[in-house]
């Protein structure tokens, strides 16, 4: 081997950092994709007056959330007019509804838009079927993400680095020839 040389091959590290990386990372984020635990606030009392004690649920995707009518003697529902992250328009006060999203908010896209105006349907609850109240909203928010998640991009960060130093170091050894 000549004076210099280093005895890998540029494509050959690449290759091997690459492949520690989709070793290292595929399966922690199909973990994270797969496993991740929906986000449900404690259950929403509705006040006699229509109000809520939550002015904003905040849920994930496939959580959950229950609002508890002030007595029973009065039917309530929670009516979302344009939109819903539920499978329907309105719901019944006492029974859990799962979070489903919507075309625009969704599981691939609450990460971008949660603070954003997509993924916030506002709502009114109505008392004796129809007569509307104040209007609290829900807002679907991220699953929580475990810290594994966070090694891993702190890992691939670094491998990244580690090849970015070893392609500018062999730039360097060739370029003093």
């Amino acid at each position: 081997m000549p004076k210099g040389e280093c005895p890998l091959k540029l494509p050959n590290v690449l290759g091997y950092d690459l492949l520690l990386a989709l070793l290292l990372g595929v399966p922690g984020y199909a973990g994270v994709i797969l496993s991740t635990t929906p986000v449900s606030p404690p259950p929403v009392t509705i006040r006699p007056n229509c109000t809520v004690d939550q002015d904003t649920a905040e849920a994930s995707i496939d959580g959950s959330v229950t609002w508890n009518p002030p007595s029973s003697l009065h039917p309530y529902s929670l009516d979302f007019a344009d939109r819903s992250p539920f499978a329907a328009s309105s719901v019944a006060a006492g029974s859990k509804a799962k979070v489903t999203g919507t075309l625009v908010c969704n599981r691939l896209t609450v990460y971008a838009l949660t603070k954003t105006r997509a993924c916030y349907f506002p709502y009114t609850v109505s008392k004796d079927n129809g007569k509307p109240c104040a209007d609290p909203g829900v807002r679907v928010v991220p699953p929580m993400v475990g810290v594994l998640f966070y090694l891993e991009l702190v890992v691939l960060l670094g491998l990244g680095t580690l090849a970015v130093w070893r392609i500018s170091a062999r730039k360097r050894t060739s370029s003093l020839k």
